[in-house]
Order: C-alpha cells, then structure tokens, then sequence
C-alpha cells in the first residue's frame, strides 16, 4: 500500500522528522489560502500522485507570489499527470501539496528497506540526493552506505551516527540527522512499513536538516493492525478494477493481451500467463482467486475479467487442493448465467524414503476445531497422516474428528508425543502460534496461513534462532502448500492423490505450479520422494537451500526439480548452492517471464524489485550454474523425465 508525499510527512513528523511547512490544497483557493498561511515570498506546489519523478514531468512548480499558486494549482489540478513510474496513461492529480520554498544547501539520499536476502531492515544511505536511487548506484556505487538493523535490539544511535558522519556532514548537523535516521526507523518499525524513503534529505543555508521528499510504502498484510494507516489509501491512484478485485478477495492487475486468465496460486498463475506468450498469445490480466474462493468469488473474478473490453476468451486454471474445484465450477456456471449465488510401473516408482516426513510422524493442528482446520485434517487423516491431536484455546478436554484437542500446545505434546504442528489458524495469531510450537519443542511447524505480516516473520525467525542447532524448530512456510510425502503422509493443503512416489525431490515457493509439476510428473512415470512448499513470502520459514541440502543427504532422493518465480535472491542463491554442494542433477524453472516490472503478481514475494529480478535472469543463472531449466511449464515434468534418462543407473544389488 502506498500513500502520498503529505500523508507520509505528517507521518514521519510524529516520530520526530522535521519537514518543511506545508499544507494540502483540494482547490486553487485553497492553495493561496495554504501559502497565506506558511508565509514568505517563496512557495513550491507539489502533485499529490503514487509516482516519483513528479519534477521532470511538471508536477512540481516553485512560485514567488500569490498569482503563480493560484495558477500552478489550477494547472496541476484535475490533470493526468504522466511520469517515467506511471506508464502512458497517468494518474490523476486531486490535491497538491503547497510548502515554503527552502534555501537549500546539499542533498542527500536516505532510505530504509526490508532486506530480502537478509530478513532485515537495511538503511542506505548516499552523500548525494534527488535523484533516484538507481541512478546514484550506477554513478557512484562506492559511496552507499548501508547500515543492517538487527530485529533483536533495534537500530541504535551509533549505527545512525555512523551513517550521518559517513555522509560528511558538520557536528552541528549530525545530531539532526541521528533524530532523522532513528524517527524513520521507529515510523518503519511501528507502522509495518516496507519502504521509507526520504530524497531528498537537505541541509539548508542555515545548517537545518529537513526531509524535503517522502515516499512510504506499506505491507498490506499488517494493515489489520493499522487501521490508521489503512485509511490513508486513495483508491484514486489504484486500477478501479484492481480495488474492486480487493474487495472480493481477489489479486488482479490488468494487461495488455486479449487472453484473460482466471487461475488460483500466483505461481501457476505466472505460469500460466508464461505459456500463453510461449504459445504466440498475450494474456490480458493476472488473476488469482486465491484458496477457498466461494462460487460468487469465481463469478466476481469472470465479470471482473470480462469488464476489460480487450479480453476474447478466458483461460481457466485450477487445482483443487486449495480450492474446491465443484465450487470455482458452480462460479462459472453463475458467471456465464448472469445469476448471484450463495499408469504403467516406472523404474522411479519403487518404494522410497523422504525428508522431513512419514507415516509415522506424530502431527498436531493448531486451529484444529474451526473451518479450515477441520477440513484439512480430514483431508490428512484420510491420507494417512498421523494426527494425534489438536490445539484450541478454550477447548481443552474435547475431542475433535476422534481426536483430543488441548488448550496448548505444550499440552498436546505431553499427552500426544507429537513432533510436528500444522497451523492454520489466521494472519494476526500465526507468529505467536508458532512460537508456542516451538517453545514446547516441535520441531516441524508447517504454517498454510497467509497475509503474516514481514515484521511477524522477521520477529519469528529470531525467536526460532535463540535455540541451538539441535534443538531447533525447522519452519515450513507461511502461505505455502505444505510438505507431503506421497503415500505416506502430508502436511498442508495438497492433493495427494497427483503424487506418486519415487526418486525426485520437490521444492517450490508456489504451491499450485508444485502441483502441476507433480501432476506432470505423475502423467511421465515420474515419482517424487517429497515435495516441500516454501512459501511465497518475503521471509520464509526454511529456504530452496536448507532443502536442496537435506535432498543432498537424503540417498533415496536422485535428483530435485526446483520451481522459483520472481523477486528476491532466493534463486541465484540455490544456483551457488547446486553449483558449490549439490552432486544431484537438479532441474530448475521460473514463473514470471511476462510479469511487468515493479507489480506485485499475487503474494507478497513476487515482485520485480526496482534492481531486477526477472524471471528470464534468474533462468540464465541457474543455466550458468549447471541445472537443466524446463522451457516453459507445460514441459515441467519431460524435463524432469529426460534428465533422469541420462543419469546413469544405480548399481542394484542382489542378495544371494
């Protein structure tokens, strides 16, 4: 979520930043009535847009009297303003911001982001500002300054000293600075932020140090714990389509082609959209319905689809598993009536063994007595897995589909010897449902819940780490498929019945492209030893290296399919791995080759950062770093089969 320059002054001004005095303006009186106010002969009028590079496009005028505020107003207001971030069509202009124009004497950049590769906020910071932050890295990538912050402790004031003594500043001007650095670190920190930026940071003539720009970007996933945030959305400056897809639950942004796509798991989505182009077509939009999608959410995603005069057809992909097929069918029925409505043995298909679990894995459900929990285990029990119990607070001492359920779980694993927690329980319980397993010594916690926010995750994972390598929780997730051992057992949401077991290790951030590789699989002769489903987050519970690892050691695992998708390093990451550990052949794919740059296509980690992270590089990283990568997702699984044909075979021994 994204919110104006203003709304994030007033923001950061509450934390201790100083800005300029200012005011917004709905009218061009209001605007002279705003520079009345500030005083002084000088004044700039600022577009209120979710865009940078107002500047270059007209959107900001620096005025020296009454009559050009009144005239810069009246100009920008009402206007599509069109910038290098916006695309063709622009966004339009409802406010604009007047200030005081200041004596400016240096600017610099200063900005905190969520570290992907490190699961830390890392401030950056360059002794030159006002431009963007891509071009300052290209011009002079030896003066950033980065300082990461540990989750534990917070940043300090040394660290905000270093940075602003870094960036060759006067003592005079270091204290301000240090209070700058710390409040945009604390409005990060206590506003569930994902960006704070603030370029430029100037000194004035004076030796004052001011934020005179700022941009601040949200996660969505904690705005249910900041409803003041929360309300500073301008729909305005959204897609209407998009913004009414929010309202039914459904991820969705507009494309160019002619194809529309309705398909649940942003991965297979990707996909899905990927085949299309590799087929000569062009899909017209991404849309994932997400899981548990009701028949009137189906049917809200057909006319939402439909709504864009360029669509000719749709394409409609979906696994069950997490979703119900009968319902998304029910959903096209309504749609399309305009109604509302409440094969042969394989050398790899021998008996194996499996990572992480078996049939014999005692597992508790935390969540186990509400709708999803009840579902879920029914759908593990009836394929074998070993529940024992479950956790609900308040609901100790009953039993649950024949099985005792606990008010903790510390008490569950007394009673039970379980091992193993899947939770699914919702986004704001799910850090802490976590963290009591692992404070009662699980030591697998599979978490199918999305939309936990990154802090949650960042506070998590050092929670997990306090404990020594032996004792230590491994964590599967959040807002994954789970883990499943075919034909032995299954933790999360998948449908058993597509895998088959044999000796290829799976391992995926999307779960519903997992399904369709293990469906391919299935369909070549192809069996899988496990199947892991890491998540699509940000921040990951266990990530594609901690299981390449484990398939490394597991000896009846004899190679491993590795499915990625764009944003973050976790790719190019497990190709040093393979390339550096893995004696396995390992076959890779990336979903998102026909993603538009800087659009978040379904869950929180697939995004093409602003420094590339495209689908198409991290391919030719794995290509460079030895795997064999499928050419698109319909040959998922004849990949997988022709590079096992040329690996040669194990020695059989025969006992005499």
């Amino acid at each position: 979520m994204d919110i104006h320059e203003y709304q994030a002054k007033e923001l950061l001004a509450g934390f201790g930043v100083r800005v300029p005095k200012g005011g917004v303006a709905y009218s061009a009186d209001q605007a002279v009535y705003r520079a009345t106010e500030i005083g002084g002969n000088r004044w700039v009028v600022k577009a209120q847009i979710h865009s940078g590079a107002r500047g270059r496009a007209g959107g900001v005028r620096v005025c020296t009297s009454d009559v050009d505020v009144r005239q810069a107003a009246k100009e920008l207001l009402g206007k599509m303003l069109v910038t290098t971030q916006t695309g063709p069509d622009g966004l339009p202009v409802h406010r604009v911001l007047i200030e005081e124009a200041l004596p400016i004497a240096r600017e610099l950049y200063l900005g905190l982001v969520l570290d992907r590769g490190r699961e830390r906020i890392v401030v950056v910071a360059h002794p030159h500002g006002g431009m963007e932050i891509e071009e300052i890295a290209q011009r002079e990538p030896e003066a950033i300054l980065r300082e990461v912050v540990e989750p534990a402790v917070g940043m300090q004031a040394f660290q905000a000293r270093e940075l602003a003594f870094g960036l060759g500043l006067a003592p005079a001007q270091v204290n301000q600075t240090v209070a700058v650095i710390l409040g945009a670190y604390r409005a990060f920190r206590e506003l569930d932020a994902t960006m704070v930026e603030i370029n430029p940071l100037v000194v004035t003539a004076d030796a004052q140090v001011l934020a005179l720009d700022v941009k601040m970007s949200f996660d969505d996933n904690a705005m249910f714990r900041r409803p003041n945030v929360a309300e500073l959305r301008d729909h305005a400056q959204e897609d209407p389509r998009e913004a009414e897809a929010a309202q039914h639950g459904l991820n969705y942004v507009a494309l160019d082609g002619d194809i529309g796509c309705i398909i649940n798991g942003a991965g297979l989505a990707m996909a899905t959209m990927d085949m299309i182009k590799h087929a000569g077509g062009a899909p017209a939009d991404f849309l994932d319905i997400g899981g548990g999608a009701s028949p009137d959410r189906v049917a809200a995603a057909f006319r939402l689809v439909l709504s864009d005069r360029k669509v000719r057809a749709i394409l409609v992909n979906v696994f069950a598993g997490i979703n119900r097929c009968d319902w998304v069918a029910q959903g096209v029925v309504q749609a399309v009536r305009g109604g509302e409505g409440g094969g042969g043995t394989h050398p790899y298909r021998a008996a194996r063994m499996s990572i992480l679990l078996d049939e014999r894995t005692a597992v508790i459900v935390q969540g186990l007595t509400g709708d999803k929990g009840t579902f879920h285990a029914k759908e593990m029990i009836a394929y074998g897995t070993n529940v024992v119990g479950g956790v609900t607070p308040g609901k100790g001492g009953t039993r649950h589909l024949e099985r005792p359920v606990f008010n903790t779980v510390k008490e569950a694993v007394a009673a039970t010897g379980a091992v193993a927690s899947l939770v699914l329980v919702p986004a704001p319980f799910c850090a802490d449902a976590v963290m009591e397993a692992a404070d009662a010594g699980i030591r697998l916690v599979v978490t199918i819940t999305d939309g936990v926010p990154a802090q949650d995750m960042m506070r998590v994972k050092r929670y997990l780490w306090r404990y020594a390598r032996e004792r230590r929780t491994r964590l599967i997730g959040p807002n994954c498929a789970g883990v499943i051992s075919p034909g032995k057992a299954m933790m999360g949401i998948m449908p058993g019945h597509i895998y088959s077991r044999g000796a290829v290790g799976l391992v995926t951030r999307s779960g519903t492209l997992g399904y369709e590789a293990a469906a391919q699989m299935q369909a070549t002769g192809v069996g899988i030893t496990t199947s892991v489903g890491i998540g699509g987050d940000p921040i990951n519970g266990s990530s594609f290296v901690d299981m390449l690892a484990l398939f490394e050691q597991d000896p009846e695992t004899d190679a491993v399919m590795l499915i990625g998708e764009i944003g973050g390093p976790q790719e190019a990451d497990a190709a040093r791995f393979v390339q550096e550990h893995m004696t396995k052949p390992v076959i890779g794919y990336v979903a998102g080759l026909t993603a538009p740059k800087g659009r978040r296509m379904g869950h929180a980690g697939a995004i093409i950062s602003a420094f590339g992270d495209t689908a198409a590089e991290k391919a030719e990283i794995m290509r460079s770093a030895g795997l064999v990568v499928a050419p698109s997702p319909a040959e998922l699984g004849s990949t997988v089969a022709q590079a096992l044909a040329r690996r040669p075979s194990r020695p059989v021994l025969v006992a005499r």
